[in-house]
């Protein structure tokens, strides 16, 4: 009888997620109601028209990405007794995006 030893599956190393800015590009003006927010992930240059918008719970934005024809998201940055919300696909699969998450950085920042 013949014995072999199986070798050891080669696990492959995590991808590097590239670093992520966000920056208020344009602060809203009698000319502009709403900002213009930038995002840079790697190379990537997104930016989006955020627009503060109502809400029952937390601080909410309407947020555009600029150039696309798409609908904008509704974004809910939540509160101590709700959580973050986004209307966006990343958020619907994953439960975190970079809308929430940028839109909650500027906001600490008191940026927005």
């Amino acid at each position: 009888m013949q014995t072999t030893t199986a070798t050891p599956a080669r696990q492959r190393k995590p991808r590097a997620k590239p670093a992520r800015h966000i920056g208020v590009a344009v602060k809203p003006s009698d000319a502009n109601p709403f900002y213009v927010v930038r995002i840079v992930e790697g190379k990537k240059l997104d930016h989006y028209a955020v627009t503060p918008i109502p809400s029952d719970y937390g601080t909410a934005f309407s947020v555009g990405k600029m150039g696309a024809e798409q609908e904008p998201y509704h974004v809910n940055l939540g509160d101590s007794d709700n959580p973050a919300s986004c209307e966006c696909q990343g958020f619907a699969r994953w439960h975190h995006c970079r809308h929430v998450e940028g839109l909650a950085a500027l906001a600490s920042a008191g940026r927005l």
